[in-house]
């Protein structure tokens, strides 16, 4: 492996019960940059069963959330050349959405944020430039689509669709 080949960025969401799930990230060529949400959080890791002690909570194996913590959502964009973090957006919350990313060749990033809206922010350097409250949990990522030549941006929450036309 020569000098020039910089390790590739894998990212991954640790589920409660210890599996694996590959993140939901999208990439701009523009930017040469990842962006992708993130959960920031420490846990406490069981290998062996604790004694089981009547009106405790009892964990045999597998992880908890560490006492008092309660983590931090953010949104990164991590740029592939220089294999550094460009900038973070700190969510409002820890909880919410498992929503994914996507970048537009105009510079702007979408996404579901942590407060239950669908947000956009600038590719270059993370500003947030617009957020309409869906009131609902967002799970799916963000799509475009073009009609008559006029471009829009759409998320599914709970059990509906919103789109906006992009100026």
């Amino acid at each position: 492996m020569g000098s020039n080949h910089r390790p590739l960025l894998s990212v991954f969401r640790e589920a409660r019960e210890g599996a694996l799930v590959r993140a939901i990230e999208d990439n701009n060529p523009e930017t040469h940059s990842l962006y992708f949400l993130a959960l920031e959080a420490c846990s406490v890791y069981s290998s062996g069963a604790q004694k089981f002690k009547e009106g405790e909570t009892y964990y045999a194996t597998g992880v908890r959330h560490a006492p008092g913590e309660h983590g931090q959502k953010v949104l990164l964009a991590y740029d592939l050349n220089t294999s550094e973090f460009v900038w973070r957006y700190p969510q409002v919350s820890w909880r919410g959405s498992g929503a994914g990313t996507m970048t537009t060749a105009s510079g702007l990033v979408f996404f579901g944020d942590s407060s239950e809206s669908f947000e956009a922010v600038d590719a270059k350097s993370g500003k947030p430039l617009w957020h309409f409250n869906t009131g609902q949990s967002l799970h799916a990522s963000p799509m475009s689509y073009a009609v008559n030549g006029k471009q829009y941006v759409a998320i599914a929450a709970g059990s509906d669709v919103f789109s906006f036309a992009l100026p």
